[in-house]
């Protein structure tokens, strides 16, 4: 099978990175950012819901 489609639009996005790579580079460390400010948030409330549950059973 042959996916042209989904190649063409592959190989269109790379070629707009590659054209706009100072743009793509910030909106990259803008998601990435985002994604990990959502992640850490997660694991601080897990880590500290953790926490308390070991020092209330005391």
């Amino acid at each position: 099978m042959e996916y042209t489609g989904a190649n063409l639009l592959v190989k269109n996005f790379v070629e707009v990175i590659k054209e706009h790579k100072l743009i793509a580079s910030i909106v990259w460390l803008l998601f990435m950012g985002f994604a990990l400010r959502k992640l850490s948030k997660k694991d601080n409330d897990y880590y500290l819901k953790k926490s308390f549950l070991k020092s209330s059973k005391k």
